[in-house]
């Protein structure tokens, strides 16, 4: 962010890309560092990437056990430290839960915020047009994250999700965007996406499903679309 208030999304190119989760668990990796490095210097570019990190963080919706898993990996404490003090809650998780967690499912989870607050930005300065979904009523940014791209529609997306020969749809489109999708059924419940597909009538590949589920975990379906 600079003296302006304007915020960058990239700094400078190839260098830090805030939706790619590779670079926010970079940042994160190294964020006690670049804090101590920045103290003296509030303005300083590396005080704002602390800073941008910050606000995806607060703004991310991580749960409970996500958000303390965050904290004592910044304060630099071992997973089996974690572990233990997770246990002490009665939580009871394996090594590779919490390094999925720390690794894959937490950088996602901000990289996804970043550009949720990029489209929302966008829509404020009249560079991205808004659309509305049919079951939620809400309108959103024009973008995948969304909506089902489409070439039949001026906007070059459709409000009414993906193209489905299902007789549960007679429109020949699904009524719901993405998102709605996505919190009718829990990404990890095989059998409950199974059934959603099937309503779709969209081919449900598991082991791509699965595959795709380790990177985008509650925001599977709209990386499985772009796979099919």
């Amino acid at each position: 962010m600079n003296s302006e208030g304007k915020l960058f999304w990239k700094i400078s190119d190839n260098v830090v890309d805030y939706e790619n989760p590779a670079h926010i668990l970079a940042l994160i990796d190294n964020y006690a560092a670049l804090l101590r490095h920045s103290y003296s210097d509030p303005n300083s570019h590396t005080r704002d990437l602390c800073f941008d990190l910050e606000l995806f963080v607060e703004r991310a919706n991580l749960t409970d056990v996500e958000q303390f898993v965050l904290e004592q990996r910044v304060a630099h404490r071992h997973n089996f430290q974690i572990l233990k003090m997770l246990k002490e809650e009665g939580l009871d998780y394996s090594e590779a839960q919490l390094r999925s967690m720390y690794r894959i499912t937490i950088p996602r989870k901000l990289a996804t915020t970043a550009l949720q607050m990029r489209l929302d930005s966008e829509v404020v300065l009249g560079e991205r047009p808004l659309l509305v979904c049919t079951k939620c009523g809400e309108a959103k940014p024009a973008h995948t994250l969304y909506f089902a791209r489409s070439r039949d529609k001026k906007t070059g997306f459709c409000s009414q999700f993906i193209p489905t020969a299902s007789k549960f749809h007679p429109g020949g489109r699904s009524i719901y965007c993405i998102d709605c999708l996505e919190r009718m059924v829990a990404a990890d419940d095989l059998a409950a996406v199974d059934k959603l597909m099937q309503w779709l009538d969209v081919p449900f590949l598991i082991n791509q499903w699965t595959r795709l589920w380790k990177i985008g975990g509650d925001r599977t379906l709209h990386l499985y679309l772009k796979f099919l």
